[in-house]
């Protein structure tokens, strides 16, 4: 029997001594800290993937306007580079059918160039580039494209400034007021 009792006494003492109320709690408290802590975790890591989706987007965002701004400075100098081309072509252009083709051909590339900038700029932009399309196309059928008439004065050269000025602010560039500085001489 003295090997039962050296084996029984450890069970007997846990049984005799009650429960271990503290060791319980304890075992409770980690186990509840554990759990917290994962789902503490979880919720920084749903927290962090929303903000970087939301970063990822504001960047794509960024990204889009910057190709539509690239996109609409590309057709907007194409645009302008027809009305050259339309106006060189008229003061070259003659009886000669090489010249009268070029001219056509230049138009054609100039009324594309207005369907682009009305697809591509604000409404009332897109008014203002179809009038002077129009205008510089009236004016091919006359002689006044070549002559000394078509200079600063001229209604279509103004009509082209307004243009710029309405395509830079539509781009968003900046551009200093027109008269904000006095010429030279006419300080007050």
């Amino acid at each position: 029997m003295t090997g039962v009792n050296q084996v029984l006494p450890p069970v007997i003492d846990v049984v005799t001594k009650g429960t271990d109320w503290p060791a319980i709690i304890a075992a409770i408290v980690t186990g509840v800290a554990a759990v917290l802590g994962i789902g503490g975790t979880a919720w920084q890591a749903k927290r962090g993937r929303e903000a970087a989706s939301g970063d990822l987007q504001a960047g794509i965002g960024a990204a889009d306007k910057r190709a539509l701004q690239a996109e609409k400075l590309r057709v907007y100098s194409q645009f302008h580079g027809t009305l050259d081309e339309v106006v060189v072509r008229a003061v070259r252009s003659d009886a000669r059918t090489t010249g009268k083709a070029d001219l056509n051909n230049a138009l054609t590339a100039m009324y594309k160039a207005t369907a682009a900038v009305r697809l591509i700029a604000p409404e009332r932009l897109g008014q203002a580039v179809r009038k002077a399309a129009e205008d510089v196309a009236s004016e091919t059928g006359t002689d006044r494209l070549g002559s000394r008439e078509f200079d600063r004065d001229n209604y279509i050269y103004n009509q082209r400034q307004e243009l710029y000025d309405k395509m830079r602010v539509d781009l968003g560039v900046e551009e200093e007021e027109a008269g904000a500085a006095p010429a030279a001489g006419q300080e007050g």
